[in-house]
């Protein structure tokens, strides 16, 4: 798995946490942004230059697009 797989593992890992507590835990909320804010960071800091990857996390395929200093992650059709 290289670092970009890695980053993006941990920050829909992060998204999903943000779902699941939503509702029940909600304090959890502003703990779990900013370590998304922060992974995002890391994730446009490894992508240097390149504007746009396609990464495997598990089975499934995503692409990874920089906007600045913003990433968005979709699956890939």
């Amino acid at each position: 798995m290289t670092q970009i797989e890695y980053l993006t593992a941990q920050y829909l890992g992060i998204q999903d946490l943000m779902t699941a507590f939503a509702l029940d835990q909600s304090e959890m909320l502003i703990p779990l942004t900013n370590e998304l804010n922060r992974k995002q960071n890391e994730i446009v800091n490894e992508m240097g230059d390149k504007p746009y990857y396609i990464v495997q996390v598990g089975e499934i395929g995503y692409e990874v697009v920089r906007y600045g200093r913003k990433v968005q992650i979709r699956k890939k059709m």
